[in-house]
């Protein structure tokens, strides 16, 4: 925590990798490209690929320190989408958990709901009735069921933010990681579920300013 401010620093740093396949067997993997400049738009960035598959996440820089390096999160750095044990962010698994074939455009298979209830979330914002009972048929369930269901639901999602998560389908059955997110006026408070230290308090402006640029853009699509 800096000791001028008296709130930690917050930066997002988005990366994107590409499949390329290995000389030796052909198989695929995911191969590091670059970072989203400073000066460049998300959008802009997320335009660097018009087709094949692309990986594109948000790693959490935390007073200098990158936080899934931090909590030696041992799967964040895999790229491997196809195998259901490794984990990625959940932010942006919308994103990617859709290949794309030759011709097609990934952002044509990002499922919004599931993109902007991702985002509302880290964003300190509570779920919502609304938000949860989208992801449900009613012709699914009798009148009753469907209000428990949706109730449990609910208060899951509003117990942890879901950080990381299984990137074949994001199920907190498959293992994920808890942040408890608020804010107030002023500040933003993760609070970790484990016996790390202190919440990180950010503040709310900065926080906020470092999504600012991918809510645009997930409320343009």
């Amino acid at each position: 925590m800096s000791k001028n401010s008296g709130y930690d620093k917050f930066e997002l740093k988005w990366s994107i990798s590409t499949i390329r396949k290995r000389s030796k067997n052909g198989s695929d993997y995911w191969h590091f490209l670059r970072y989203k400049e400073e000066t460049e738009s998300f959008e802009e960035f997320f335009n660097l690929l018009q087709r094949g598959d692309k990986y594109i996440t948000a790693n959490y820089i935390i007073n200098g320190n990158d936080f899934a390096q931090y909590i030696n999160f041992n799967f964040y750095k895999r790229r491997i989408l196809d195998e259901k044990h490794y984990h990625c962010n959940y932010l942006t698994f919308h994103f990617n958990v859709s290949k794309v074939e030759q011709g097609e455009n990934i952002i044509d298979k990002i499922y919004l709901p599931g993109q902007k209830f991702a985002l509302k979330r880290i964003l300190g914002e509570e779920a919502t009735y609304e938000d949860v009972s989208a992801w449900f048929s009613r012709e699914d369930f009798s009148k009753e069921q469907f209000e428990d269901t949706i109730q449990k639901e609910l208060k899951i999602q509003n117990e942890y933010v879901e950080l990381y998560c299984c990137s074949y389908c994001a199920n907190r059955d498959c293992g994920y990681y808890p942040v408890e997110i608020t804010k107030d006026e002023k500040r933003v408070i993760w609070k970790i579920p484990e016996n790390y230290h202190r919440p990180y308090i950010f503040e709310r402006q900065e926080y906020e300013n470092a999504f600012a640029d991918f809510k645009e853009f997930v409320d343009s699509i």
